[in-house]
């Protein structure tokens, strides 16, 4: 998928607590929204991976949010037949697969272009 350089509208997290025939517990998710433009057309994701955000345990939760955050800018892929349907790691599947060295590199790579920004 092509890329374009897109501009992180809000980043946070969400915890959840559930009870289920007498277990209790706290999940986490991770909320991503960002905005980019293709051939002069704005579009608003909160997709940045494959895999569900929900659902997390923490420490997966602050990972897929470190370093990001409001008015920064993110590299994003779209889909060149339907460019409102993006991501910003491509590198996790929808089958809840990590692939931890894509998460590492782009992570390095948002922080070093935030401090060279």
């Amino acid at each position: 998928w092509p890329t374009v350089e897109g501009l992180v509208v809000d980043a946070h997290f969400g915890e959840t607590e559930w009870y289920e025939d007498g277990d209790e517990g706290t999940t986490w998710s991770a909320h991503l929204r960002y905005q980019y433009f293709v051939k002069g057309q704005r579009y608003l994701s909160s997709r940045f991976t494959w895999r569900s955000t929900r659902g997390l345990p923490q420490r997966e939760a602050y990972a897929l949010l470190q370093g990001l955050h409001r008015g920064m800018a993110v590299i994003v892929h779209y889909d060149p037949r339907r460019p409102g349907r993006a991501v910003v790691f491509p590198g996790v599947d929808g089958q809840g697969g990590w692939y931890p060295r894509s998460l590492i590199a782009v992570s390095v790579a948002l922080s070093i272009a935030a401090f060279a920004g």
